[in-house]
């Protein structure tokens, strides 16, 4: 089983075939589920919201509506 030490920082390095198994890199978020029976479980968030930013930029044509091109289609949905 692996293990890690804990520094005086409370920082802690990820054994390499955690991290292997888990597919984490650098820079992913790693969260740490603790339950009520002392147990740990670890989940890996791959992408922080902020990296969304732009994703959608040049690939879809958005176009924004107004007030008035609203109104009939709220109307119609009550």
């Amino acid at each position: 089983m692996p293990e890690a030490k804990v520094t005086s920082n409370g920082q802690i390095t990820s054994p390499k075939s955690v991290r292997l198994r888990l597919k984490i890199e650098e820079g992913d978020t790693l969260r740490f589920d603790v339950r009520s029976d002392g147990t740990v479980a670890l989940k890996a968030r791959k992408r922080p919201v902020a990296s969304l930013f732009g994703l959608l930029s040049g690939k879809t044509k958005l176009r924004g509506i107004g007030v008035r091109e609203m109104d009939p289609a709220t109307n119609s949905a009550r």
